[in-house]
């Protein structure tokens, strides 16, 4: 499954509660369900491994919901999102992996949750 995560602007200083930019920038990432282990490509070697953030969100959500682990493949495709520039890279990551549990797993997560 594949989700399309935008970039944000919640952290930009100063005038960050009171600017609004719409930025086009996005991150594509694909969730892929596997019998057993960790795959992850299109990233940086170093993300490449459980400390992952996306992995850990995903992770979360599923000991969270009192889910089994299962193995999991995740394709990092369009990255436009830099990381550590205030554009939101993190909670993007966050909220796909959550996403992807939620849908691949079928955890019924409420929007809230």
């Amino acid at each position: 499954m594949k989700f399309r995560l935008p970039a944000s602007s919640a952290n930009l200083g100063p005038g960050f509660d009171c600017f609004g930019i719409a930025w086009q920038c996005y991150n594509e990432i694909e969730f892929i369900p596997r019998a057993e282990g960790l795959v992850i490509s299109g990233c940086d070697e170093k993300y490449c491994n459980e400390q992952n953030l996306a992995y850990k969100a995903y992770r979360a959500a599923m000991i969270w919901a009192g889910q089994r682990e299962s193995g999991l493949e995740i394709r990092f495709g369009r990255t436009d999102i830099p990381v550590s520039r205030g554009m939101g890279s993190s909670a993007a990551l966050i909220v796909g992996g959550v996403m992807a549990a939620n849908a691949l797993q079928g955890l019924e997560l409420s929007g809230s949750e």
